[in-house]
């Protein structure tokens, strides 16, 4: 694969990397979304660079924005026939009265457990389904979809994706820098090309290299599709730079899920 450097001419594989310019081990911050990534490498005798990575994402399961596409799909889901048994109206029914203190909960300790702020989204949810049962209008479904909704934008879910790549060192000729580029293959049926890279950053007066590790990716066969549906042209080929320096982030979490994706 080609890599071109405005100014200089670029060479892959440079031997005699010292020590001190090969990333071993440390924690990144994406400087654009709420995600860290720790990483761990180590230097092969031919110089390449073996590393692997564990990258962590927070995210808030929904956002305002998102409600009216939801609302259009609850409204085709009620006009194709939305279903709720007796049964089920009738464990929401005892469920606001348990929470609104007429009567005790069949597990007490349980019961107990549960948060006073989990306590008034599951009220509000119950009570928006009891309606439902009692006169089930399309406002009344899309008024459970809304408190659905509500809630999902105070909980954030946290994901974790671990995965390995090797890298090269390149190097400029003229200036001397360079840079640790990952070795990519076109991949799936997008033929996907890893294009990330380690950069050193070196601070002012001093000796010390910190890491920058930029991901990218590029999209080689954007007439495919990499499952029904979704066409490879729509795939993220943006630039996400994960920073040494830590960052702090405010969510507005009421609650957390973990999430496998």
């Amino acid at each position: 694969m080609p890599i071109l450097a405005a100014g200089g001419i670029w060479l892959l594989g440079v031997t005699g990397v010292r020590a001190e310019e090969v990333p071993s081990i440390g924690l990144l911050y994406n400087t654009k979304e709420t995600h860290s990534m720790i990483y761990r490498c180590q230097q092969n005798r031919d110089n390449s660079l073996d590393c692997e990575f564990t990258q962590t994402a927070v995210r808030k399961k929904a956002k305002p924005e998102d409600l009216n596409s939801k609302l259009n799909q609850a409204r085709k889901e009620f006009r194709g026939g939305a279903k709720i048994s007796a049964e089920e109206c009738k464990v929401f029914k005892e469920l606001v009265d348990v929470l609104e203190g007429r009567k005790k909960p069949p597990k007490e300790e349980g019961f107990k457990e549960i948060t006073d702020m989990q306590k008034k989204d599951l009220l509000k949810t119950s009570r928006g389904m009891v309606e439902f049962c009692k006169s089930r209008t399309e406002e009344n479904f899309l008024n459970v979809v809304r408190l659905g909704h509500e809630k999902e934008t105070r909980t954030c879910q946290v994901s974790s994706n671990a995965y390995k790549q090797s890298f090269l060192y390149v190097q400029d000729t003229l200036s001397g820098t360079g840079a640790w580029v990952v070795q990519g293959t076109p991949e799936g049926p997008c033929g996907i090309v890893q294009l990330s890279r380690f950069e050193p950053d070196r601070l002012k007066d001093s000796k010390l290299i910190f890491w920058k590790y930029v991901a990218r990716k590029a999209v080689t066969n954007p007439q495919g599709s990499f499952f029904p549906g979704a066409s490879c042209k729509g795939f993220d080929e943006g630039e996400y730079v994960y920073d040494w320096k830590s960052k702090e982030h405010s969510l507005g979490c009421d609650y957390v899920e973990f999430s496998p994706l």
